[in-house]
Parts: C-alpha cells; structure tokens; sequence
C-alpha cells in the first residue's frame, strides 16, 4: 500500500469501496498495521502541537506524509519528546467524537501525574486454591511441583504458568472424586494455566476460575467466575470442552481458539472465535454456532444477544502483549487501564466516557506515559487526587 493511498485515506479523500479495501489492508497483518500507525501518530502528534488547537492546512499534511516517507522526518520521530512514547505505536482522539467543552479542569498547570510515578505494569501472579482449601501465591519465579494431600503430584510451576500433568489427565470411565482447583489472578497479574487434556488458557488480571485437575465423563468442563480468558482447546471429538459462566452463558467445542470476556462491571459477555467452531448457549436466546471472526454479545440485563464481525487482532491484543482501542470510548479504556495497572478511575464529567480512541500500545508501557499520550489529543486531561486518577475535560485556556 503505498503512502498516496495512506495520506488519501486521513485526508478522507478515497470513496467508501476504497476506505473499506484500505481498511483490510491495515487488519490483514501486524506489519501493516505498524506501517499505518506510523503515520497516524505523526499526523495526531502535528495535529496536538498547533498553538490554539489549530488544524494544520492540507498541504502541511501532506508533507508531513512526505517526510515519514522519506525517511527525512526520522529526526522528528525520535526526537527527545518521541523517545519517551517510544513504546507506543499511536493513540489519537476520534476527531468527529472528541467534545470541546469550556469547563474548569485541574487548578495547577503543574505536571498532574507525579503520582503515578511509583505505579508499574501488571505482572505474572496468582492465588491458586487447593481443593483443600490450601492457599498456594504464584509469580513469575514460581517453580516446583503442585501435590495434593494423598502426596500425588498433579502439576508444575514453571516461572509464570502452571502445567498440570497429562499422563492421566483424560479418564473415559467415571471416578469416585473429582478433584478442583481454582486459579485467581487479582488486578495488575496474568497468569497462564495448561490443563490436563493439554488444553492452554491465558488469564487477564482480575479473572478467576474453576477446574478439575483430571477429566473425566465425556465432557470437560470448568467454570469461569468472572474475568477474561483466552483458550487453545485440544482436540478430543470423545468429549467436549465445556466453559460455563454462572449457568448463564456455556460455550461448547471439540477444538478451538476462542476469547471469552466476562468481567463483572461489564454489561456484556464477548465470545470470540478465532479458530474451529464453537456453540454458545446464553439466557432467553437460542444456541448460536460461530464462525472464525464472529462474537457473540450476550446483555446480561436483557438476557439476549447478538452476533458480530470483529477484528480478532484487536480481541486478543491482550494476550500478546498489547492494549488495542478502535474506536474504543474512555470508560471502557480506563476500565482496562485500572484492571492492569490496579489503580482506581473517577470520572469528574459523565460525557467525557464516550470520547472515543484509537491506539495500540504495549502494556509494559508506564501508565504515565499512557495518560500522556492520551492528553496529546487536547480531549483530555488527568490528576491523580489520593492515589485515584481522576479524569477532566480540558481546562479553558486564555490567550
């Protein structure tokens, strides 16, 4: 895709067949969604810099495109200012969305993120529950083995996941006890878990579930409390895999990909399947069978739901590593925000929740650096009041 088409694009100059083609083009790989982030951040940051908040005209955009181009505006990008978000890839304010509002923010002029200075990304760690009701804290140096209280080893730590043995994790016929265990991973932790069948699930912060530490039956099933999960189910066409959510949601397969969000202060439950099949079976509705790309959004306050396009680089930009908004509003941003960094949020205007976002950024990245991004698009400001982030418009300026 060449750089015409890219500036065309911010300019909206191409038709809509030609957005919806340039649009592909970006999803279809990682390297062309740096490619496309590359300008993007470029042109927010030209945008953000303009004394007043003034736009520039046309034909500094499409210098600004020239350069990157070239090559000639790496000085630019690197600059001392550049270094410090060099983590990011970009973050711009959606600019039919973003609110000018001529209302009183924070008092001081003063860097208002000071606080935040002691605040680090989330890390490996977990609680795992016995089902004797032995505690057992995990972090990213954890290693040994897993026993239970017959002295019979079921699994191993090795530095950041838990492996459960696979020797006898399948048993076809029935037996006298299932043995349970429960994994939490509280905010600011990941943790990732190998089940006995072989199948491997990725767990964001603030998730909880419940499993056997062998399977037995035809059916395999656990249970997530609450949280968000990402599964690689191993094939076994004699018993199903089964993920169930307080007997309101069940998601059944042989052997597949999928991503399953379900926090609790969330409305919505989000099944997305990235590979194979999956049924979902969800409140008053009937079971609906995805496809690769779908999700299906279950309200939990109606108790129906409904079956979306999406883009799954963006679903699963969690499990690899990445904070992913398209068009993403604040709320739900800073809810992933204060999940990761565990941190509380306090929103100081109710609209400033629907400003929406585009960004991708790495989720090792210092959430002052974040916030500071943010405040580039002139949407937003922050302070942290108490150890709370607070959120405000941004304050009147006079001339």
């Amino acid at each position: 895709m060449k750089k015409k088409q890219i500036l065309k694009y911010l300019l909206k100059e191409l038709s809509e067949e030609e957005e919806q083609k340039f649009e592909e083009w970006v999803f279809e790989n990682r390297e062309n969604m740096q490619t496309f982030s590359d300008y993007k951040n470029a042109w927010s940051v030209a945008m953000a810099e303009q004394d007043g908040q003034k736009v520039p005209a046309e034909a500094d955009y499409r210098e600004l495109i020239e350069r990157i181009g070239s090559g000639k505006g790496k000085s630019f990008r690197h600059s001392p200012r550049w270094l410090k978000y060099a983590a990011a890839i970009i973050l711009l304010a959606g600019i039919t969305s973003v609110m000018v509002m001529q209302l009183t923010g924070p008092d001081s002029s003063e860097n208002q993120l000071t606080g935040l200075s002691g605040v680090e990304p989330g890390t490996k760690k977990a609680m795992l529950l016995l089902d004797s009701g032995r505690y057992i804290p995990l972090d990213n140096e954890s290693s040994g083995t897993i026993t239970l209280d017959n002295k019979k080893e079921v699994a191993r730590l090795d530095k950041g996941e838990i492996v459960y043995n696979q020797e006898s994790g399948l048993k076809n016929s029935k037996v006298k006890e299932t043995i349970y265990n429960t994994l939490i991973i509280p905010r600011g932790g990941e943790y990732k878990l190998t089940l006995s069948d072989g199948t491997r699930i990725w767990m964001n912060s603030e998730t909880e579930i419940r499993y056997p530490v062998e399977f037995s039956g035809d059916v395999r099933e656990l249970s997530l409390v609450k949280g968000e999960l990402y599964l690689e189910v191993a094939r076994n066409e004699k018993m199903a895999f089964v993920v169930s959510l307080n007997d309101s949601v069940r998601v059944k397969v042989l052997g597949t990909h999928f991503n399953i969000n379900a926090y609790e202060d969330e409305p919505v439950v989000r099944t997305t399947l990235l590979e194979g099949s999956v049924e979902v079976i969800s409140g008053r509705a009937p079971s609906n069978v995805l496809k690769p790309g779908d999700q299906l959004r279950y309200n939990k306050s109606s108790g129906y739901n409904e079956i979306a396009r999406v883009n799954v680089e963006e679903v699963i930009a969690w499990k690899n590593g990445d904070f992913f908004f398209d068009n993403e509003n604040l709320e739900s941003i800073m809810k992933k925000l204060s999940r990761w960094y565990d941190i509380p949020v306090k929103f100081k205007d109710e609209r400033l929740k629907q400003i929406q976002f585009y960004g991708i950024i790495k989720r090792q990245e210092k959430i002052n650096a974040i916030l500071e991004m943010l405040e580039l698009t002139k949407a937003v400001e922050f302070k942290v009041v108490d150890s709370v982030i607070e959120v405000w418009p941004v304050r009147k300026r006079t001339h």
